[in-house]
């Protein structure tokens, strides 16, 4: 029987948050062998708050909301609302591939109309996290919930209107669930529409970075004059405050450190299978090691204590296996050929996938592995955030 994950008709929240563990599946840094995603993804939403690696367009940012706001003006009833978001934002992907003229990354380019997740269902908390979207309920929820938005707005204005010389008097908290600033969508929406930025949205866009996440490296980075394409973030040249070349070092050190940890599992298991080029990791692995060793002073002297302080919620078993894991590579022994180093691995994988599910205990897993598990340095959503502050610098040059 294969494996699912269900949740309860009635517990919309949990069906989101199992829609979200689901789609990390498909995500290239979702590899997660050595229980390591917990960290990356917290440095990553520490560095860039609101961001996926899912994302691709910065528009998809005012394209859901303007698919919310178009469905609630023509007052489509709770029992429908669902059916035509995930029907109009279908409808959508023709009429984007044909206004954006070869432009990458629409959502359903591959796939057309019948594509599995929706841009709603990707952006949605990203959404919240930029104060773009007001409403604290999840997508499905909200749509649930429409009809009461409706009679509540209907009521308000009824009220206004009446007790206008006293309208103090009338509360309108919770009726925009929208951020109020949010700009037009073109006047032919939906029936012509492109992926491609404009200046008054762009600067909405920073506004709402900036006021959501003010001390954030994302909210530095979209008033940036001087960013250019890099592997990594802490590759930036330009000026930074002293918080964020502290985070930006936390997590360079973590991502060198414990890429050591990914490679040997990966020289592990190709000695076990007797395949997938082991000479060639074997030589990633001992290039890794003349990097750290040009940089072991820095190691020694990285505080794990304040690291993980500024990542609370690890579990301790995974504490425990960072800290062996730096000792080690602290340590004057080659990890290549160590017994304790391959045991402290070995064992991790063990604890996280469970014996039956091991590659080192199961041959049918061992067998279905294809030559590279998480065998690359993290970059904490790095090339994805690029491509969003690119679509954001674009549409500050476009006055159309």
């Amino acid at each position: 029987m294969p494996s699912s994950i269900a949740w309860l008709d009635h517990d919309p929240a949990a069906k989101e948050r199992t829609n979200r563990i689901l789609s990390l599946f498909k995500e290239r840094e979702s590899r997660d062998e050595l229980g390591l995603g917990f960290i990356r993804d917290s440095l990553s939403d520490l560095l860039f708050p609101g961001t996926s690696t899912i994302h691709t367009r910065l528009r998809y940012m005012l394209i859901v909301p303007w698919v919310y706001q178009y469905l609630e003006e023509q007052r489509v009833k709770s029992s429908s609302f669902a059916s035509r978001v995930s029907s109009l934002e279908r409808s959508l992907i023709p009429v984007l591939l044909t206004g954006s003229m070869g432009e990458q990354g629409i959502i359903g380019s591959v796939a057309g109309t019948s594509v599995k997740r929706l841009p709603s269902s990707i952006y949605w908390s990203g959404l919240g996290s930029w104060g773009i979207r007001l409403s604290s309920a999840s997508s499905y929820q909200y749509g649930a919930d429409v009809d009461v938005l409706y009679a509540v707005r209907t009521r308000a204005a009824s009220l206004y209107k009446r007790s206008r010389e006293n309208y103090d008097d009338v509360s309108l908290d919770g009726l925009d669930t929208w951020c109020p600033d949010l700009p037009a969508p073109p006047s032919d929406f939906p029936s012509v529409l492109d992926i491609r930025m404009r200046r008054s949205e762009s600067l909405f866009i920073q506004g709402r970075i900036k006021a959501s996440h003010p001390s954030s490296l994302l909210a530095h980075l979209a008033f940036s004059s001087s960013l250019a394409s890099s592997l990594f973030p802490w590759e930036y040249s330009g000026a930074l405050p002293d918080v964020l070349v502290w985070q930006l070092e936390q997590a360079r050190l973590f991502s060198l450190v414990m890429y050591g940890a990914s490679i040997l599992y990966n020289v592990m298991l190709a000695e076990l299978s007797g395949s997938h080029n082991l000479s060639g990791k074997i030589a990633l692995f001992e290039s890794w090691e003349a990097s750290v060793f040009r940089e072991i002073d820095c190691i020694r002297r990285w505080d794990l204590g304040t690291f993980f302080a500024t990542v609370p919620g690890v579990s301790a078993a995974t504490i425990r296996f960072v800290y062996a894991w730096r000792d080690l590579v602290c340590s004057d022994f080659s990890l290549l050929s160590l017994s304790l180093a391959r045991s402290l691995v070995r064992n991790r994988e063990i604890f996280k996938k469970g014996r039956s599910r091991s590659r080192f205990l199961n041959e049918r897993a061992l067998a279905q592995w294809g030559g590279s598990s998480g065998m690359y340095r993290l970059n904490y959503r790095w090339p994805m955030v690029l491509g969003l502050l690119g679509d954001l610098f674009s549409g500050l040059e476009n006055a159309n």
